[in-house]
């Protein structure tokens, strides 16, 4: 078992050691949302934009104990449930679902830092390998948790040019998602990881998760997988979590608190 999760941590490493090479797509112009589903947390904020049109737009909330939305689309997370936000240009009208969840929150007592950057980490968790500029760049930190949770911290320096061109546009943060979610479907097998955008506290941070599978000693062994990456001060700041027997409860919040909470020292 001790091999196994030394292997899920190896691929969680090596995963990050990719080339960030992407152009942002021209769109046709049309008059519609930006986003047609939005979910957040509680306290969380989200702006969605009116497209193709530079029209007056009427914003409404059909429930602001869920969700409030400002004058210039800005949605702010109220309380738990579900609930629409529709904007009016002219005498059509377009929606979007919001669905608000419970804001989760972990403790941790002790830290770890990657190449500048300070993750939050549990001292019960064991070191399992320590990876530093390993592939293209990519600093790195593997931990098991109790119940066996494979955990990675990685940090990597994007070029100048890359590092602008993906935080220019929501849609640069995406085709990097997705870049790195090929790369991820490459080394678990997974076909379709899914990546999604979402905002807390004025930062955009992307979700990949999926199911795959790792071989091993000649046994497939299946593996789910979680992460989080954001953006901040020229680096790609991630932290994903594996299991190799299927999710645990608590992954998607270890993995989005601890990138939430990853402090930029350098």
């Amino acid at each position: 078992m001790k091999k196994a999760a030394i292997l899920l941590l190896s691929l969680l490493v090596a995963v990050g050691a990719f080339i960030f090479s992407f152009e942002v797509p021209a769109q046709a112009a049309s008059i519609k949302l930006s986003k047609k589903s939005v979910t957040l947390e509680v306290g969380e904020t989200k702006k969605i934009k009116v497209k193709g049109t530079k029209e007056k737009v009427t914003w409404k909330s059909s429930d602001k104990t869920v969700a409030k939305v400002s004058k210039k689309g800005k949605i702010t997370a109220k309380g738990e449930g579900t609930c629409e936000i529709t904007a009016k240009v002219g005498s059509k009208t377009l929606t979007c679902k919001v669905t608000v969840k419970a804001k989760w929150y972990l403790d941790y007592d002790a830290s770890v830092e990657v190449s500048g950057v300070t993750f939050p980490a549990d001292s019960s968790w064991r070191l399992v390998e320590d990876s530093s500029e390993k592939g293209l760049g990519v600093s790195a930190v593997g931990y098991m948790t109790q119940n066996m949770q494979a955990v990675s911290f990685e940090v990597a320096v994007l070029p100048g040019a890359d590092y602008e061109l993906a935080t220019s546009s929501e849609e640069g943060y995406r085709l990097l998602g997705e870049s790195f979610a090929n790369e991820i479907k490459e080394q678990t097998g997974c076909e379709s990881p899914k990546v999604e955008l979402i905002t807390g506290d004025g930062v955009i941070y992307v979700r990949i998760s999926g199911d795959g599978t790792v071989n091993y000693d000649g046994y497939e062994i299946p593996v789910g997988f979680i992460s989080y990456f954001k953006l901040q001060d020229g680096k790609f700041i991630l932290s994903m979590v594996m299991e190799m027997t299927g999710a645990v409860a608590d992954s998607d919040a270890l993995a989005f608190e601890t990138c939430m909470c990853a402090k930029n020292n350098s």
